[in-house]
């Protein structure tokens, strides 16, 4: 129906459980299986990333690089993105390259001087290099974790929704048919262009639970 190549199916978690380790577990043995000598990893954020990191076979002088996709957190959260980056660089000894701004710029107009920016310019240009990138989906519901973690306020969230987004890859916010929607963050986050990642050799999505089921289709 989507085109996928393959899809890995793990065990649900208990009842009201949480299903980031279980899928994290799967998706840090498929990178570890996966990802080539020499080869270029791409990450975005979240915890089921930060599980990916924790359940990678450990490598040694293989000439990995690994490519954070997204901004950081001046505040560090239960999650962090530089924090995910660091644990797949160290579990490859890998390369690692930060996009050295934040998530969200504070206007639309910093953000776009900030990519313009080297180093940040020539990070996100990266992504089209990529051998495989990992991607996680984030929700809105009211589950989401960016909205637990005092990511984004109560209000963002909620206007998030009114205008049609269910969730958001890689900082892409996506209503339920899979377009793009246009919000005040969308245009002051830091991230490479959609179709830079759709260029990407391997996309791998790693998500579950059904309260991301709208953003995961």
């Amino acid at each position: 129906t989507f085109g996928l190549r393959q899809a890995i199916v793990v065990p649900s978690p208990l009842a009201g459980g949480d299903a980031r380790p279980l899928v994290g577990a799967a998706a840090g043995q498929y990178v570890s299986e996966h990802l080539p000598p020499s080869g270029t990893l791409g990450i975005s954020w979240g915890g089921t990333i930060n599980a990916a990191a924790q359940n990678l076979a450990r490598r040694k002088g293989m000439n990995n690089r690994v490519v954070l996709l997204c901004g950081g957190l001046a505040e560090s959260t239960l999650v962090n993105p530089y924090d995910n980056a660091a644990m797949m660089a160290r579990a490859l000894d890998a390369t690692c390259y930060y996009v050295t701004a934040p998530m969200f710029a504070e206007t639309s107009a910093l953000r776009d001087a900030l990519v313009a920016s080297e180093p940040i310019k020539s990070v996100l240009a990266m992504v089209t290099t990529l051998d495989l990138a990992l991607l996680s989906a984030i929700d809105l519901s009211k589950q989401s974790k960016p909205l637990e973690y005092g990511v984004i306020s109560r209000a963002t969230w909620q206007s998030l929704r009114d205008a049609g987004a269910v969730g958001d890859i890689c900082g892409h916010y996506l209503d339920a048919e899979g377009f793009l929607v246009d919000h005040p963050i969308a245009r002051r986050t830091i991230n490479p262009p959609l179709a830079d990642l759709q260029s990407v050799k391997e996309l791998v999505l790693a998500a579950g639970g059904a309260h991301k089921a709208p953003i995961i289709l």
